[in-house]
């Protein structure tokens, strides 16, 4: 038999004392939501959620060009120019939509769930 004590080790320092009994998931997932909660009621408050904001946006864009150079008489020009503009803001999902994600399912990888905090804190920098 030995006469030494096993040597004593004190506990981590970098986590604080209740954060050891708690689960850190669920924590980071309710922290999430409530990001996501607030981002998305900020974002539908906005004047970019309404449903014709690529139109208005495509509006006043093409009344700073005609403020700039002069457009051309054809109608028929204007009016594919007007449609190709619209669509190209259509494709800026990021300005004009919100993603839906169904955070109450708890399907979300943890790269997925990085990348959408990210994505949450990057839209709306509070």
């Amino acid at each position: 038999m030995s006469s030494k004590l096993p040597k004593y080790t004190p506990p981590s320092l970098f986590t604080p004392f209740l954060r050891r009994f708690t689960d850190e998931r669920a924590r980071d997932l309710a922290e999430t939501i409530a990001l996501y909660n607030e981002v998305r009621s900020a974002h539908l408050d906005s004047a970019w959620a309404d449903p014709d904001a690529i139109e208005h946006v495509s509006s006043l864009v093409a009344e700073r060009v005609g403020e700039i150079v002069d457009l051309p008489t054809s109608a028929a020009l204007l009016k594919a120019l007007d449609r190709c503009q619209q669509e190209m803001l259509t494709l800026e999902i990021t300005i004009f939509s919100f993603p839906e994600v169904d955070l109450n399912a708890g399907v979300l990888s943890l790269k997925e769930h990085v990348d959408l905090r990210r994505y949450l804190r990057a839209r709306y920098p509070h």
